[in-house]
């Protein structure tokens, strides 16, 4: 008896001992190097990618419709891999994230003779492309909190999720206006759709989470721009055969809703004739810069939409509104404290081309150069030389006419029967990074009009124009030029 007590004993001194020696490491001399432990080996664990539940699989694969550029869909999940939150040109036709490219692209749609759009992704450097979301209509693209945000119906804006790819088919009942980050906030317009939000048109703000929706101002009010904590609309009203355009302004929360100025204005120049309703006169760009808002207002007539009309300023409380000149261009650019637009030459006028007025003396114009600015930012000024195709260039100087950049060569495209004009459409700017689209004219099949987009493409270009980068590229009118 006594030897198994003596033996329990051993045993219980033992255990105490391993156990101090794996939990408590000895005490070692200040001068000495600690006593390393080293741990036990261990499976390495990779992370699983967030897997779709299998109706929503289902879904995104019912939703795939494969193009000559697309592959099979294996996995919905692996559309939206992307290393990091980088963020590139959100609120522009194409959006990158991490090494990912979101973007609008068309589809051959079996079922008419149509092409259908979707909202796609791609990786960078990859020629593989995978459809996310059909839509009925394209625009921009915007990134919000891990989401791509865009309207892609009639009174539907979606959200998707850049980690599983699930859908929020019903994020917004109503178009996007406008997206301000600053203050998290997306303004949209909705109009009467459904039943049960009868009663509730108009524009509206909602917080970037969905939350605390509200109304801005009721049915018929156009958005038209942000100035702080102001906001400037129009209203176009039609009473028998007559119109009037009416800017107003409204703080952001909605309250004190006021008119500025009424359209059209007798003294305004005389590029007016006789516009129908569909061609009534608007307000196309606004812009404010200190106590005085610079805007263009006209009309676009013809087949080919060619715009007609002036730009003109006034103060921020409607008074002193005044015609500055008459331009072919609806919009115009604010660089350095110049504005910069273009003017097509009528008559007297003087020459076509790209003329700048300076914000503090705006009535003394100055010309800047023949070509046609399409774009500035950033210190930059974008625009498009030569004519026909391959001599079509994408170039950028400095407003004090600088050498300028090569950013896109026209001869890289490719041809088509006929075709003759390329367009450079959608420049944007984001850090050193220069977006824009390209669209080749010519015929399609069956039809002698030379007007068609019969090629389409995205790309990216550091400002150096080094790093072009083709992110999607669509043949639309299906015959190529040998």
């Amino acid at each position: 008896m006594a030897m198994k007590k003596i033996l329990s004993l051993i045993c219980v001194f033992i255990m105490l001992v391993n156990i101090a020696g794996c939990s408590y490491p000895a005490e070692v001399a200040s001068d000495a190097e600690p006593a390393l432990i080293e741990p036990p080996a261990q499976e390495e664990i990779v992370p699983e990618e967030p897997a779709l539940a299998p109706e929503q699989q289902d879904a995104a694969l019912a939703l795939y419709t494969p193009t000559p550029a697309d592959v099979t869909n294996p996995r919905a999940e692996q559309l939206i891999v992307h290393n990091g939150n980088d963020v590139l040109n959100s609120g522009g036709q194409v959006v990158q994230v991490g090494d990912s490219f979101y973007f609008f692209g068309s589809y051959d749609n079996p079922e008419n003779d149509w092409m259908g759009n979707a909202i796609y992704v791609r990786r960078e450097g990859s020629p593989e492309r995978y459809m996310l979301w059909e839509a009925n209509r394209t625009g921009s693209l915007y990134y919000i909190d891990g989401h791509i945000v865009a309207t892609t119906g009639w009174m539907q804006t979606i959200r998707i999720n850049t980690q599983t790819g699930e859908v929020d088919e019903t994020f917004i009942e109503g178009e996007i206006e406008y997206v301000d980050y600053q203050h998290r906030e997306i303004f949209f317009w909705r109009s009467t759709f459904n039943d049960h939000v009868q009663g509730t048109e108009g524009l509206h703000a909602v917080n970037f989470d969905g939350a605390g929706e509200r109304l801005i101002a009721p049915s018929g009010y156009m958005f038209l721009g942000i100035d702080g904590d102001t906001i400037y609309l129009q209203d176009v009203r039609r009473d028998d055969d007559n119109y009037d355009n009416i800017l107003y302004a409204v703080n952001r929360d909605g309250s004190d809703l006021r008119r500025l100025v009424s359209f059209p204005l007798t003294q305004l120049g005389d590029w007016r004739s006789e516009p129908d309703w569909m061609d009534a006169e608007s307000v196309q760009q606004l812009e404010v810069f200190g106590d005085w808002v610079f805007f263009t207002l006209g009309v676009h007539q013809g087949t080919a939409r060619i715009f007609y009309g002036g730009l003109l300023r006034m103060r921020t409380d409607g008074s002193e509104i005044e015609q500055l000149f008459s331009t072919g261009s609806e919009s115009f650019f604010l660089v350095d404290g110049w504005i910069y637009f273009r003017i097509f030459s009528y008559g007297d006028w003087p020459s076509s081309g790209t003329y700048r007025i300076s914000v503090e003396m705006p009535k003394e114009l100055d010309f800047w150069s023949a070509e046609h600015i399409q774009q500035a930012d950033d210190g930059r000024i974008f625009y498009a030389s030569g004519r026909g195709i391959s001599g079509r260039e994408l170039r950028s100087r400095s407003p004090d006419g600088g050498e300028s950049v090569l950013l896109f060569p026209g001869s890289d495209v490719p041809r088509f029967e006929h075709s003759d004009f390329l367009r450079v459409l959608n420049i944007r700017v984001d850090t050193e990074y220069v977006f824009f689209t390209i669209h080749v004219s010519g015929h399609a099949i069956g039809d002698s009009w030379r007007g068609h987009d019969c090629y389409m493409a995205h790309y990216r270009v550091r400002y150096d124009g080094s790093g072009l980068t083709l992110i999607n590229e669509e043949n639309l009118c299906w015959v190529e030029k040998d």
